[in-house]
């Protein structure tokens, strides 16, 4: 319930917020871009070494989860593809805004015929000019200025200039999505690390139990069965470090090309995956992605384009006027005995009525009205699914960070388990089981120790990236 409010609570204030995020998107994605190279700590202890196999940076060095994000986000091909389409959109805007102002064009045409002919030039605004039969040169001078429209011009503008908003907020969402994969790219690596070390760990443990049950067996008190096991333990556990190494592998390098970063890149990682993040308020984080997200910003830009694009559908239906100027001269037949030369100007304005024009500007309406409604879905769609995010990003992270609270208590028990098997296995009150049994427990509970703060931190990536933001606010 306290989410349905949230929700129905946001859109009874969506018609405010959307004039407001009109004004105010773009100093949001200029901040949001601004942060990807202010917000974050520098790059203390990393450093480039020119470019490897490819032509993107090497870097060598200690890399934290913030490092990665500003990587990501500088190096990001993905970001920068959208920055150029932010670039386009904006190009579309002023290109909306020429068709409102004045233009002025300089035309020449030089011919040499026997039969009169109409030349029309490749410029804005264009020029006819008949010419007679016999060779001339014409030049001439046009303006147009658009004076009533029926809100066709304007419509086309304001469109344009929501879609070139909405363009900035999906820079700023591809922004959100760049940070949130390095964040679980990075959560992912560190993840086949501790896991390399757990197995590496494991090894180190099978070779002391052998080395037990080898001196315990020349010792004759146990049977030559309980040394071919605990071999055949070591063996397996060598086999999961390899397998460990090779995962490790496999992740640092999707690490990288995440970060837009040579594969060949040299990096160290922390300690270990950081302890699982405190709770959070679902209604809150509701109300903040409904408000806040970038895409859903794009969404509504998108419907106020479409509503504009209607308005300049149904200008179609209003008379067309438009100022005009001309100065024009001719020079006929300009190289011989008989050349003559006139000219003049002219100034007035042009009316268009459009009387039948087969239904085709009623086609038009209704395709504009359609793509304002099917915008309309989309956007009741992403709130719906952004709600949905939400909502397992938190359970998802409440539940990791419980089972970490618990992997961690398990932990604890499983090593002091292991360390009573092992004492009585050695001093023969116990039996080999006991303490194989014990060990499993350990590597076990480390493994969920690993997995639960793992899947604690991919949840908080996936909830900054649910609610639209890059940091934890605090």
């Amino acid at each position: 319930m306290p989410v349905n409010r949230a929700v129905m609570t946001f859109r009874r204030r969506s018609s405010d917020g959307a004039e407001r995020s009109g004004i105010l998107i773009r100093a949001l994605a200029a901040a949001l871009m601004l942060a990807s190279l202010l917000a974050l700590p520098a790059h203390a202890q990393l450093q480039q070494e020119g470019t490897g196999y490819t032509r993107s940076p090497r870097w060598s060095g200690l890399l934290c989860p913030d490092d990665a994000v500003r990587l990501a986000l500088t190096h990001s091909l993905r970001l920068a593809m959208a920055r150029e389409a932010a670039l386009e959109a904006a190009a579309r805007t002023a290109l909306a805004a020429s068709e409102l102002r004045l233009k002025l064009s300089a035309n020449a045409i030089a011919v040499s015929q026997n039969t009169p002919m109409i030349y029309a030039t490749q410029s804005m605004p264009v020029y006819y000019a008949g010419l007679p039969g016999r060779p001339s040169i014409d030049g001439n001078l046009v303006a147009m200025l658009p004076l009533f429209t029926g809100g066709r011009l304007d419509g086309l503008l304001a469109a344009a200039r929501e879609n070139e908003k909405a363009a900035l907020a999906l820079t700023a969402a591809e922004l959100v999505d760049v940070a949130r994969n390095a964040r679980v790219a990075y959560a992912r690596a560190l993840l086949a690390r501790d896991r390399m070390d757990i197995a590496a760990w494991e090894v180190a443990q099978r070779e002391e139990d052998e080395r037990i049950a080898e001196r315990r067996f020349k010792a004759g008190a146990v049977a030559r069965n309980v040394l071919y096991q605990a071999r055949a333990e070591r063996a397996g556990a060598l086999q999961s470090q390899n397998e460990a190494r090779a995962e490790f592998a496999r992740e640092d390098a999707a690490l990288k090309t995440v970060l837009g970063i040579d594969v060949a890149s040299d990096l160290q990682y922390e300690d270990a995956l950081a302890a699982a993040p405190a709770a959070r308020d679902e209604a809150m984080e509701v109300r903040a992605a409904l408000e806040g997200r970038p895409d859903l910003q794009a969404a509504r830009h998108g419907i106020a384009a479409a509503a504009r694009e209607v308005r300049a559908a149904h200008g179609r239906y209003a008379p067309q006027i438009y100022g005009m100027a001309m100065l024009d001269r001719v020079y006929r037949d300009p190289f011989s005995s008989k050349s003559m030369t006139e000219g003049g100007y002219s100034v007035g304005a042009v009316l268009s009525i459009p009387i039948i024009d087969g239904s085709a500007r009623a086609a038009e309406v209704k395709m504009a009205q359609s793509q304002q409604r099917q915008r309309q879905i989309v956007l009741d769609e992403l709130e719906l699914e952004a709600t949905r995010q939400v909502r397992d990003a938190v359970t998802t992270l409440d539940a990791a960070r419980k089972n970490a609270e618990l992997a961690s208590e398990q932990v604890t028990l499983a090593q002091e388990n292991l360390r009573v098997a092992r004492l009585r296995f050695e001093a023969g009150r116990g039996i080999h089981l006991e303490e194989l049994e014990a060990l499993r427990a350990l590597v076990e509970a480390r493994y969920n120790l690993t997995k639960a703060r793992f899947a604690a931190n991919t949840a908080r990536a996936d909830l900054l990236w649910a609610t639209g933001r890059q940091e934890e606010q605090p």
